[in-house]
């Protein structure tokens, strides 16, 4: 049985509440444990014949798609901003690392320098 437009929309925009407060908890693996049911309901958004969508009650589905609307363009900046933190938190995190210089050469010349970080801690 084909699933009317409206309850495919309702369980897009559900999954996509969720991930949307995951992603705002910065709940990277909440928002990507949703991945799989996310993909089912828009396989089966993406599967509804077109005149499914042209027997549904106009308001509702306008209601439902605005919704649904709405919750990806807010899922689409929560994940710019959970990325750009994700980021930050790599950036420093490499910071951190030793860094290796080469000759250019591969094998045993290769020496660790420490960044500044590093130094100023072992100085003080």
């Amino acid at each position: 049985m084909t699933p009317d437009p409206v309850t495919a929309a309702t369980r897009l925009a559900e999954l996509l509440v969720s991930e949307n407060a995951a992603l705002e908890a910065l709940d990277i693996q909440g928002a990507m444990a949703l991945l799989g049911e996310k993909q089912r309901a828009l396989e089966i958004w993406a599967a509804l014949p077109s005149d499914c969508l042209l027997s549904a009650r106009p308001d509702d589905l306008d209601q439902a798609l605005q919704r649904l609307r709405a919750l990806a363009d807010e899922n689409r900046a929560l994940l710019r901003h959970a990325l750009a933190v994700q980021m930050r938190v790599i950036g420093v995190l490499a910071e951190t690392m030793p860094r290796t210089r080469s000759d250019g050469s591969y094998g045993p010349s290769t020496r660790c320098v420490r960044p500044s970080a590093w130094v100023l801690a072992a100085r003080a």
